[in-house]
């Protein structure tokens, strides 16, 4: 029963952090080549700054999203559990231990 509680938690999260999280990991290769571009570029101070301006604007993006991903993932607990919709998650045979694992391996990954 566990199985499908993780993909019904799976699912129902995927919403917002299957585009958040590729965002991230998009945001995270542009830094890295924009800090490439810094260590092998000697196009001059302004370009560099402009660079670094760059890396730290995507870096405070990365650190946004993860935050906001977070905060989701605390939200959607607490609705699923302590809600109406926890009403009816309770309602379903299995016990309060799977409820919270299935939750746990969910933020997790």
């Amino acid at each position: 029963m566990l199985k499908k509680l993780l993909k019904h938690d799976f699912l129902a999260q995927k919403r917002l952090l299957l585009p958040l999280l590729a965002s991230v990991l998009i945001a995270g290769v542009a830094t890295g080549l924009l800090s490439f571009l810094i260590i092998k570029l000697n196009a001059g101070e302004t370009a560099e700054v402009f660079l670094f301006m760059l890396v730290m604007l995507t870096t405070y993006f990365c650190f946004i999203s993860i935050a906001i991903t977070a905060i989701y993932t605390y939200v959607h607990f607490y609705q699923n559990l302590m809600t109406d919709e926890g009403y009816l998650s309770h309602t379903l045979p299995v016990t309060a231990t799977q409820h919270i694992c299935s939750k746990f391996v969910t933020s997790l990954l």
